[in-house]
């Protein structure tokens, strides 16, 4: 089949007709309206169609590769997510190693009796703490700076999706904007030509005004 211009008008006009945006992409509604589209264009004689629901929704496969891109860098995300969060646990696992490897090669401490032993070993016991405590912010830190770099990258995502599906629907419009206007410069101008030709047969240059209808009928 060979598509011509009368096929791009009509073909259009069906499409705006249904309207199969109404309905949400993947839906059985929208299934069905594209299945009504391609069969109210196959039974039209002239200009004649042969599609399928499935021809017919073809230029739809940039939505699903565009869900599919989308999905992937979801699950991306998703992934570095966990990652972070296995990161952590291990660290701080290490980090729990560490101490009570620490307290058990300390050598026992004998018993003294003087005020300032005592005062030493609580100072090296606050010490130790504080250095523990440090430590794990230090942790805690990294990992909150890991978690925003991922809901950054996350939001960057959702952003590009937006920016893309808004484009897309945008062009989409626009094209059927044009072909609309297309659609109605064409019935203008064939309206036009019809009135002037009208106005050509009833001027009497070819046929005199009274007899032009009959005569056109007897020629």
């Amino acid at each position: 089949m060979k598509w011509t211009y009368d096929h791009n008008i009509i073909f259009v006009r069906e499409i705006l007709h249904q309207a199969p945006w109404l309905h949400r992409y993947g839906t059985t509604e929208r299934g069905e309206v594209w299945s009504k589209i391609a069969d109210n264009l196959s039974a039209m004689k002239k200009p004649s169609f042969k599609v399928t629901q499935r021809s017919n929704s073809a230029f739809e496969d940039d939505d699903r590769e565009n869900e599919k891109l989308s999905g992937e860098k979801k699950k991306k995300a998703e992934e570095d997510v966990t990652k972070a969060e296995e990161m952590r646990r291990q660290s701080l696992e290490t980090f729990k190693e560490t101490q009570g490897k620490k307290e058990s090669e300390k050598p026992p401490k004998k018993k003294r009796a003087s005020g300032s032993d005592t005062m030493s070993n609580l100072t090296e016991i606050s010490e130790e703490e504080s250095k523990g405590r440090a430590e794990e912010l230090e942790l805690r830190r990294k990992e909150m700076e890991k978690q925003g770099e991922l809901q950054r990258e996350e939001l960057k995502i959702r952003k590009q999706e937006l920016d893309d599906k808004r484009n897309q629907n945008e062009a989409i419009h626009q094209q059927m904007m044009m072909q609309q206007q297309q659609l109605q410069l064409l019935m203008q101008q064939q309206q036009q030509q019809s009135t002037a030709m009208m106005a050509f047969l009833e001027s009497g240059h070819l046929l005199p005004r009274s007899n032009a209808y009959v005569n056109l009928i007897t020629w």
